[in-house]
C-alpha cells in the first residue's frame, strides 16, 4: 500500500511538471474511453491528460480529472462510479483471460486509481470526500485519508425510510471482495445525522470496524466501535471502551394494553434494541437473540403511552454494561449504568382523592423525571459512582413509580470517587440537592481517609486511623416558610489502637479509640464553633464448636449433617464525651455520638446439610449438572440482644433491648420455612413476629408470608405458581389484611411463551387504592423474567 502511494506521488510530480508546460501552451481538456473487460469500462476526462504504456498496463495522469467507471453487475444491471479530483494517476490493465473456452469477454476488471486533492467519489446517493484515495477494482481494496462520507442507512428490515448520516474519519481502509468476507476499518471517526460541515453533535470513535460475512451485505454485518464518546460542539461527555452492534437488528416491541380505575384505558408501549459485543452468546439467551449472537452490553427503550384519565407519556431508557476481559493492563475496567427519562402532560383527574391517598394536590400539569446512574472502574481499587435524580414534584415517584418509591433507597444526586488499596482507602463525595421540595443534607464535599491494620508490635497490636473533612449543608423544603439553611465545616479524626489474637478455641480483640471533632457551628443561640473530644474502649470474643453426624436421610435427600455453634460477646463503652448531641447541629451520624455502655450477646446455631441427588449422584438435579455437592442450612437459629448496665442513661430505663430470634428450616431442597420474632424481655411480651413458607412439587410452587405486629397477625400474602408446560404457566396471589378483616388485593396472571415472545394476561384488584387493573402484556422473551421499566402505575407493570 505504501509503495503504491509513493509511486503515485512520483507520478504526480512528473504530471505537475508536464501539466505546467501544457498549461503554458493552452492545453485543452481531453478524454479517453478504455475498456477494462467484461466487468465494465472507464472514461477519463481532464486537462493535460498523459498516457503511457508499461507492459500490459496503461498509465494515465491528468489534472482536474473526472473518472467515470461503469461496472456490469449480475442480471444485466450496471453500477456507475464517478470520481473527481484535482489530480490523479490511473492504471488500466489489459485484464486476465478467464477459464479456457470462455474467451476475452470474461476478463476481470484490472483498474487501479490514485487521486488526491478535493477527491469526491460518488456511487448512487453515497458520496465520499477525501484528501487522498487509493482503490483497486480487481482486489476491491482501498484506502482514504481525511474522508467524509454522506450516506443513508436502512435501519432494520422491510421497506423502511432511510436515514441520512454523515461520517468523517482520519483514515479509512476498505476490503470489499464480493466473494469473501468484507470489512471497512475507520480510524478517528465521527458519526452524526447533523449534516452541517461541522456537526453540532456527533459520536466520536477512536476505531470502528464494519464487517460482513461472504455473500452478506454490510447492513447484515457487525459494527464494532472502540473508544466511543458522544460529543456536543466537540465536547465529550461520556466514554465507553468497546461497543458492538448487529446492524441487521430486529426491534424489540413491548405492548401493555389494559384498564385501570386509576388511569382508565391505557396502552403502554415501547420499542427497543440490544447492543452486543461480537463473541459467544451469554448463557440463557440462546433461544431468543433478536439482535444476533454476542454478549449483551446495552439495551435501549423508547416508550410511548396513552392513559385515558391522565394523558400521553413519552421518554427513554437505556441500560449498559462492559466487562474488561483483556487482561493486558488496561486502564479502564468494568462499567455499567442506566438512564431513565419520563414525561407526561397530566390532566390530573380524580385529584379530589389526593388527601385520602396521602398525596398533595396537583402542583403542575407537566410532570417528569430524569434518572441517571453510572459506575466505572479506572484502575485497580479506584472506581467512580454517579447518580442523578430529578423529578417535577413531590408526588411524582409515589404516583408513577410506586414500586421504586417503596423499595429502593431515597432519590439523591451525587458523585462518589473511592479507592481502597491494601490498608489505605479514601472516598470523595459531592452531593447536591436537585429537588427544591426535598429535605436533604448536602456535602460540598465530604472527604474521607482511612488507614487500617498497621502493625506496631509483632502481629497482635495494630493501629488504624479514620479522618474526615467535610462541608455539610442541611436543606429543608423551600415551600415551608420560616426555615433557614444551616451549614458548616467539620473535621473528624478517630485513631484506633487494637490488639487481637487466638487463645485455644477463642478469638478475641480489644480496642481503644480517642476521637476529636471540630465543628464550625453549634446549636447554641450564638452558633459559635465548638470542639468535641471523646474516648471509647471495648472488646469482642467469639468461639466455634462443631460436630459431624455421619448418617443419611434418603427421603429428604440428606447425606450427612454438621452442627456449628457460634457464641460471641461484645462490650462497648464510650465513657467520655464533652459535647452532647443536643449541643450540635445535626447533619448525620457523627453528631449523634453520645455516651453509651452496652454488652451484646449472640448465639448462632447452624445445622448444615450435605444433600444427595435423587439418582444416586451428589447435589440434586441442579448441583448434579455442575458436578458438585449441594450444601445448605437445613436449620438456622440466631438469637441476640443487648444489655445496658446504665439503663436510665442509655436505654430509657430498660435493662435489655428486645430479644431477636431468627429461625429458618429447610428439611428438603423443595421445602423451606422461616419465622422472625422480636420479644420484649422487659415487659415479657412479643412485639412483632413474621413467618413464611414455600414448597414446590412438580409444576406447583406455593409460598406464604405474613407480617405481624404486637402479637396479632396484621396481614398475610399467599401465592401459587403452576407451570403446566415449559410454555404455559399461571400465577395467583392474594393479600389479606386481618386488622381490616378483608382481602386487600387479589390477582391472577397467565403467561404463554412463544419462540421469541411472551404474552401475559393479568387481572389485579387493589381494594386499598380502589383500583382495578386489567393488563395484557406482549414483550420479547429476553426481558420477560427481568426488570422491565415501570413507566406508569408502579406495581401495575411487574
Amino acid at each position: 500500500m505504501d509503495r503504491t502511494v509513493n509511486t503515485g506521488r512520483l507520478a504526480m510530480l512528473s504530471a505537475i511538471v508536464l501539466g505546467a508546460c501544457g498549461a503554458a501552451v493552452g492545453a485543452d481538456k481531453s478524454a479517453l474511453d478504455l475498456p477494462v473487460g467484461k466487468d465494465g469500462s472507464v472514461r477519463i476526462e481532464g486537462y493535460n491528460l498523459s498516457e503511457a504504456k508499461s507492459g500490459r498496463f496503461s498509465r494515465v495522469t491528468c489534472f482536474g480529472v473526472t473518472i467515470k467507471v461503469e461496472e456490469r453487475l449480475k442480471k444485466g444491471k450496471t453500477a456507475e462510479y464517478v470520481l473527481a479530483a484535482d489530480a490523479a494517476v490511473i492504471w488500466i490493465g489489459a485484464g486476465e483471460t478467464g477459464a479456457p473456452g470462455k474467451g476475452e469477454a470474461d476478463r476481470k476488471t484490472d483498474l487501479k486509481i490514485y487521486a488526491e486533492g478535493e477527491v469526491v467519489f460518488t456511487r448512487g446517493t453515497d458520496r465520499i470526500r477525501a484528501a487522498r484515495l487509493i482503490y483497486d477494482f480487481s482486489s476491491r481494496k482501498g484506502y482514504a485519508s481525511e474522508c467524509r462520507i454522506d450516506t443513508s442507512l436502512k435501519l432494520g428490515r422491510g421497506r423502511r425510510k432511510k436515514a441520512e448520516f454523515v461520517l468523517r474519519a482520519e483514515e479509512a481502509m476498505m476490503s470489499l471482495d464480493p466473494e469473501g468476507p468484507r470489512e471497512i476499518v475507520l480510524k478517528g471517526m465521527a458519526f452524526s445525522d447533523c449534516t452541517f460541515a461541522e456537526p453540532h453533535y456527533d459520536l466520536a470513535v477512536s476505531e470502528a470496524r464494519i464487517s460482513a460475512a461472504a455473500g452478506k451485505r454490510f447492513d447484515e454485518g457487525w459494527l464494532t466501535a472502540e473508544g466511543l464518546a458522544p460529543r456536543f460542539f466537540g465536547i465529550p461527555w461520556f466514554y465507553f471502551p468497546v461497543l458492538g452492534w448487529k446492524l441487521d437488528w430486529r426491534p424489540l416491541v413491548r405492548l401493555h394494553p389494559g384498564f385501570s380505575s386509576e388511569y382508565g384505558f391505557f396502552l403502554d408501549s415501547a420499542i427497543g434494541m440490544r447492543f452486543l459485543e461480537e463473541g459467544e452468546e451469554e448463557s440463557g439467551n440462546e433461544d431468543f437473540s433478536p439482535g444476533g449472537t454476542g454478549k449483551e452490553v446495552a439495551r435501549l427503550w423508547l416508550p410511548l403511552g396513552y392513559f385515558e384519565k391522565r394523558g400521553v407519556s413519552s421518554g427513554g431508557r437505556a441500560e449498559y454494561k462492559h466487562r474488561d476481559d483483556s487482561g493486558g493492563g488496561a486502564t479502564l475496567g468494568d462499567l455499567g449504568g442506566e438512564f431513565d427519562a419520563f414525561y407526561i402532560r397530566d390532566r390530573g383527574d380524580k385529584r379530589g382523592e389526593a388527601a385520602a391517598r396521602g398525596l398533595y394536590p396537583l402542583e403542575m400539569h407537566d410532570r417528569w423525571r430524569v434518572y441517571l446512574w453510572h459506575r466505572q472502574e479506572f484502575l485497580d481499587g479506584l472506581d467512580l459512582d454517579l447518580e442523578l435524580n430529578s423529578y417535577s414534584d413531590r408526588n411524582f415517584l409515589l404516583e408513577f413509580f410506586e414500586d421504586e418509591w417503596k423499595k429502593r433507597k431515597p432519590p439523591e444526586s451525587y458523585a462518589l470517587l473511592r479507592s481502597n488499596t491494601g490498608s489505605f482507602g479514601m472516598a470523595a463525595l459531592a452531593k447536591y440537592r436537585m429537588n427544591p421540595f426535598a429535605e436533604e443534607v448536602e456535602y460540598l464535599p465530604r472527604l474521607r481517609f482511612w488507614l487500617m491494620n498497621q502493625d506496631l508490635v509483632w502481629d497482635w497490636l495494630d493501629l488504624g486511623t479514620r479522618v474526615e473533612v467535610s462541608r455539610a449543608r442541611r436543606r429543608t423544603d423551600d415551600s415551608v416558610p420560616g426555615l433557614h439553611t444551616e451549614q458548616g465545616f467539620r473535621f473528624d479524626v478517630e485513631p484506633c489502637l487494637s490488639a487481637s489474637g487466638l487463645w485455644g478455641p477463642l478469638a478475641f480483640s480489644c480496642w481503644l479509640k480517642p476521637r476529636f471533632t471540630a465543628f464550625e457551628i453549634s446549636a447554641a443561640p450564638d452558633g459559635d464553633a465548638v470542639n468535641r473530644t471523646s474516648w471509647e474502649w471495648g472488646f469482642k470474643a467469639i468461639s466455634w464448636a462443631w460436630r459431624f453426624f455421619e448418617f443419611s436421610i434418603p427421603w429428604l435427600g440428606i447425606g450427612k449433617l454438621m452442627h456449628v455453634v457460634t457464641p460471641q460477646v461484645e462490650y462497648r463503652n464510650l465513657f467520655s464525651i464533652d459535647a452532647r448531641p443536643a449541643d450540635l447541629v445535626r447533619f448525620d451520624e457523627i453528631e449523634e455520638a453520645d455516651r453509651v455502655e452496652k454488652i451484646t450477646f449472640r448465639l448462632e446455631n447452624r445445622v448444615i446439610a450435605h444433600r444427595t441427588g435423587e439418582r444416586g449422584g451428589e447435589g440434586g438435579d441442579e448441583a448434579g449438572k455442575q458436578g458438585g455437592p449441594a450444601v445448605d442450612d437445613a436449620l438456622l437459629l440466631d438469637l441476640y440482644f443487648d444489655y445496658f448496665p446504665k439503663p436510665d442513661r442509655d436505654n430509657g430505663g430498660e435493662w435489655f433491648s428486645p430479644l431477636r430470634i431468627d429461625f429458618r428450616v429447610k428439611p428438603a431442597s423443595a421445602v423451606s420455612a422461616w419465622v422472625n420474632v422480636e420479644y420484649d424481655m422487659n415487659l415479657g411480651k412479643v412485639n412483632e413476629w413474621n413467618l413464611g413458607a414455600s414448597a414446590s412439587a412438580g409444576p406447583f410452587v406455593f409460598s406464604l408470608t405474613s407480617a405481624n405486629v404486637a402479637g396479632s397477625v396484621a396481614s398475610m400474602a399467599a401465592s401459587l405458581d403452576i407451570k403446566f408446560s415449559p410454555r404455559y404457566s399461571v400465577k395467583m396471589h392474594e393479600i389479606h389484611d386481618f386488622r381490616r378483616g378483608e382481602i386487600v388485593e387479589t390477582g391472577i396472571k397467565i403467561k404463554r411463551i412463544f419462540h421469541c415472545w411472551v404474552l401475559e394476561c393479568g387481572l389485579v384488584y387493589d381494594r386499598g387504592e380502589r383500583n382495578t387493573t386489567f393488563l395484557l402484556s406482549f414483550m420479547p422473551a429476553l426481558f420477560a423474567d427481568r426488570t422491565v421499566p415501570q413507566e406508569v402505575g408502579g406495581d401495575m407493570f411487574r
